[in-house]
């Protein structure tokens, strides 16, 4: 099977290597250990929306550090290596990835 996916502004994800790449340039963007757990959460389940609460849960053990705020900087931070609409918000429900 593939191991990579494509984002809308021809970047690519290597699953297998963990690694981002923008296409043309071929060169690797570096992702914080957060940004790949919320990004292979997300392509795990690509066709669901998921919560908030979910998303929080997952990635910080301690829910003293899972903010709203906190949350919405990570999801800014990765929206800007992967695309601005890769990441859409479904208002008061939660987010959902959107593939090439």
């Amino acid at each position: 099977g593939t191991y990579s996916v494509n984002f809308m502004n021809d970047t690519s994800y290597n699953i297998h290597k963990k690694l981002l790449t923008q296409e043309q340039s071929q060169k690797e963007i570096s992702l914080t250990s957060k940004e790949i757990v919320l990004l292979e959460y997300f392509l795990k389940y690509k066709d669901t929306i998921i919560s908030t609460d979910e998303l929080k849960s997952v990635l910080w053990e301690d829910s003293d550090y899972a903010t709203d705020s906190a949350l919405k900087n990570l999801l800014n931070k990765l929206r800007t290596k992967i695309g601005k609409t890769s990441i859409s918000n479904i208002s008061g429900v939660g987010y959902r990835i959107i593939l090439k």
